[in-house]
């Protein structure tokens, strides 16, 4: 066995981020992925800088995959589609409204041809929505979900967050469904469809704040890296131009870096002595920190604090954080892309009998169509 999910096939007829990352993490988990293109590719494949003749993007989404090219159009393709799926454990799809069945690969006909097969559709909205058919774009998503709403200060205005949250939190989402969904087969005997979109994998990724907005009736502040309901909370610079975020979250923790900065004035009780006192008087407090703060250098404060259990981290540069040896011993994984390598980041799960592995580098284009395609018909690739 080469990973917890090897055995499980899995057809990808994804593009883009959302699809790719939910097969890619199967794949790093083991499952044989098809990933299904047409001629001219997966349109990542024509976005971002190239390394060795591939897109950065892809290279990021599409390890662990065998590269088919097929035209889903043609009629003479659907018969080798559907040998593939009788023996496919999983169907991923991100395909316009109604656009799978009319290509012959909707729900209702696949489950047919293999009722064990678990159908996945990622899509923006849901199939459902009134929203079905808007295009669907990361910061889209992030502005109607209320997440840019959020994010940013009362200068700034609303701020796209700077990763593409809907992109990679949705296809966690998916990973999970179709795993619970391979859980009940082996009960049920039965395969079935589930929906992720989107939409509303983001609105879930915005908990606690979904329940604080509903119970209040809002959210109370657009305000950078404060908390609504903690102080101090953010960033604060230090003397040699770095940056610390502290964070606290009780009054014994409070202790404790009134203790680090010492600071008289912080041991005012009638401002400080409870967490909603600090977070009535935040500016003041964030003054008081903000001016200790800069009188030593990250290198003091990073021990003075350590020593003190006080909860900071250290604003870091990615590239500082990718050469960090938790991550970089750990997750980063060398990639081969044409003529060398590429480094990739492997997913954070770490089984201690069925470890995580890139098997396949990011396929070139219909790598595998000899592979798969035999006299006509086809085969799963080993």
């Amino acid at each position: 066995m080469s990973g917890s999910l090897a055995g499980v096939k899995v057809l990808d007829f994804t593009q883009m981020m959302a699809g790719p990352l939910c097969s890619m993490v199967l794949g790093d988990m083991g499952a044989t992925v098809v990933k299904v293109e047409p001629a001219e590719g997966d349109a990542m494949r024509h976005i971002s800088h190239k390394h060795f003749g591939m897109s950065e993007n892809f290279i990021a989404l599409n390890r662990n995959k065998r590269s088919l090219v097929l035209d889903l159009k043609d009629p003479s393709c659907t018969p080798i589609i559907h040998e593939l799926v009788r023996d496919a454990d999983v169907v991923l799809e991100n395909f316009r409204p109604g656009v799978a069945d009319k290509l012959g690969l909707g729900w209702d006909e696949l489950r047919e041809i293999n009722p064990r097969l678990v159908y996945c559709s990622v899509s923006g909205f849901g199939e459902k929505s009134k929203l079905a058919t808007k295009p669907a774009l990361d910061p889209v998503i992030q502005a109607l979900a209320g997440m840019l709403d959020l994010n940013g200060t009362t200068a700034t205005g609303p701020l796209v967050v700077n990763i593409p949250f809907a992109d990679y939190n949705t296809p966690l989402i998916a990973v999970i469904g179709i795993l619970g969904a391979l859980n009940a087969r082996y009960t049920t005997g039965k395969g079935q469809r589930l929906e992720v979109d989107m939409f509303k994998s983001t609105i879930f990724g915005m908990k606690p704040r979904t329940e604080y907005t509903m119970t209040r009736g809002s959210y109370p502040m657009r305000d950078g890296n404060a908390n609504p309901q903690l102080s101090p909370c953010g960033t604060y610079p230090t003397k040699d131009g770095r940056s610390i975020f502290i964070i606290v979250h009780n009054d014994k923790f409070w202790q404790g870096l009134r203790r680090v900065l010492g600071v008289e004035a912080l041991g005012d009780e009638s401002k400080f002595g409870s967490m909603d006192l600090r977070i009535k008087n935040r500016a003041e407090l964030d003054g008081i920190m903000s001016d200790r703060m800069l009188q030593d250098d990250l290198a003091h404060w990073e021990k003075a604090f350590a020593a003190d259990n006080v909860v900071f981290g250290t604003v870091n540069t990615l590239e500082e954080a990718l050469n960090l040896p938790e991550v970089r011993d750990t997750m980063v994984h060398e990639a081969k892309v044409g003529s060398g390598t590429v480094p990739v980041v492997g997913i954070p799960i770490f089984y201690s009998d069925t470890p995580n592995d890139v098997r396949f580098p990011p396929p070139e284009l219909g790598e595998a169509n000899d592979e798969i395609l035999r006299a006509g018909g086809a085969k799963w690739p080993a």
